[in-house]
C-alpha cells in the first residue's frame, strides 16, 4: 500500500494525477466565464486552488496537491486566462471582479465554507478573499506570496530585479 503520493526529487511528492470530476462554465460578467474544473470526491473537504498571473492559468500539476480521496479540489482559469473565455482578456478583468468571481464559483458550487490556497498573485487574492468573505473561508494558505506592492512590481518590471535572474527572457520583455 503506497501513499498515494508520485516521488520526486526532494522527497515530497504529489498526488496522482486524475482527470477532472466535473467542469462548469460560469458566467461572471456580460464578457467572462470562468472555465472551472472540480478534483477528488464530492463529499470532500471543498479546497480552491487560485493560480498566479495575472495572465497565466492554472498549472496541470495544481490539483495533485490534494489528496484526492479526501478533498474537494477546485480550480478555475482567471478571467482573462487559460480555458476561461471573453472576448478582450483585459476588459471588465479588475482584481475586485476576481474576487467576486471567486465568491461566484463557491455559490455555483453550493459550498458552505472552504479552504483557499494561492500562488503567487492568486496568494494575493486568497488575502483579499479572506478579508471579504471570511466567514466563507474555513482555512487560507499563500505560496509564492505576491501582494502587488511597488517594490515587488518593480523587481518584476523593472531593470535590475528579475532581469538579472532572466537576461535573455529581459531582453525580449524590453525589446
Amino acid at each position: 500500500m503506497g501513499s498515494g503520493r508520485a516521488p520526486s526529487a526532494r522527497g515530497v511528492g504529489l498526488f496522482k494525477g486524475v482527470a477532472p470530476r466535473r467542469t462548469h462554465q460560469v458566467a461572471v460578467a456580460a464578457d467572462h466565464v470562468l472555465h472551472v474544473a472540480e478534483y477528488g470526491v464530492e463529499t470532500g473537504k471543498p479546497v480552491l486552488y487560485l493560480h498566479g498571473g495575472p495572465g497565466g492559468g492554472t498549472p496541470p500539476d495544481a490539483p495533485r496537491l490534494f489528496d484526492p480521496e479526501v478533498y474537494r479540489a477546485i480550480v478555475f482559469d482567471q478571467r482573462g486566462c487559460g480555458l476561461s473565455t471573453c472576448p478582450d482578456r483585459l476588459r471588465n478583468n479588475t482584481t475586485d471582479g476576481l474576487i467576486a468571481d471567486i465568491e461566484a464559483v463557491r455559490t455555483t458550487l453550493g459550498i458552505e465554507r472552504w479552504g483557499v490556497m494561492g500562488s503567487s498573485y492568486g496568494s494575493l487574492l486568497t488575502a483579499l478573499y479572506a478579508a471579504r468573505h471570511g466567514s466563507r473561508v474555513q482555512w487560507a494558505l499563500l505560496h509564492g506570496v505576491f501582494l502587488g506592492s511597488r517594490a515587488e512590481v518593480a523587481w518584476l518590471f523593472e531593470d535590475g530585479g528579475a532581469s538579472s535572474f532572466y537576461p535573455s527572457q529581459w531582453a525580449e520583455f524590453s525589446g
